[in-house]
């Protein structure tokens, strides 16, 4: 029997699960086609993909991605071996309903704080490094930073709110459902 979705029979959803479906929906293409070139042999990808990260890293100016340093190469590799699967898995939850996969607290949670600290890392190096010892041009002023920082904080402030709402809010709990829930009221 094929399962359709049908918006009368799921868990009503809170808002902030569309902002995470949303990010982990389109995080999807950004990891393979820019996010794996620092790791990965250029004549793996597309001539249309490595243009785009050149016009990336020329527009932004983001040399973290023009001329990744060893440890922002260990980061993209992470994000490929430990954070790509997890954004499937927040595809399916989110579009399924966290009421239905209440298996999934522990996941976000580990993916949300592993993901929060390594943005937070890239963050610091944002505001704080010497782009001088960079091949690619980083930015020149404050401002030029805070761009970028701009750029990259979606990925560190939705996996904070993420790991803040898998460990606070009662619908990731085993035993709350909303019709336990309607029921202790009634």
């Amino acid at each position: 029997m094929k399962e359709s979705f049908d918006v009368g029979t799921t868990a009503p959803r809170r808002p902030i699960e569309y902002l995470y479906m949303l990010y982990f929906i389109t995080h999807i293409p950004i990891t393979i086609i820019l996010d794996t070139q620092p790791v990965l042999p250029r004549w793996i990808f597309p001539k249309p993909c490595v243009d785009l990260l050149k016009w990336y890293t020329k527009v932004t100016p983001d040399p973290l991605m023009g001329d990744p340093k060893p440890w922002f190469i260990a980061f993209c590799f992470c994000e490929i071996t430990i954070q790509l699967p997890c954004f499937f898995i927040g595809v399916y939850v989110f579009y399924k309903g966290v009421e239905k996969n209440k298996w999934c607290r522990i996941p976000l949670m580990l993916y949300g704080c592993h993901t929060a600290t390594t943005v937070w890392s890239i963050a610091f190096e944002i505001l704080f490094a010497d782009f001088s010892t960079y091949n690619n041009p980083g930015p020149e002023t404050m401002s030029d930073r805070l761009v970028l920082l701009a750029i990259y904080s979606p990925y560190l402030l939705i996996p904070f709110l993420l790991v803040f709402d898998t460990v606070f809010s009662k619908i990731y709990q085993p035993n709350n459902s909303i019709a336990n829930n309607k029921s202790k009221v009634q």
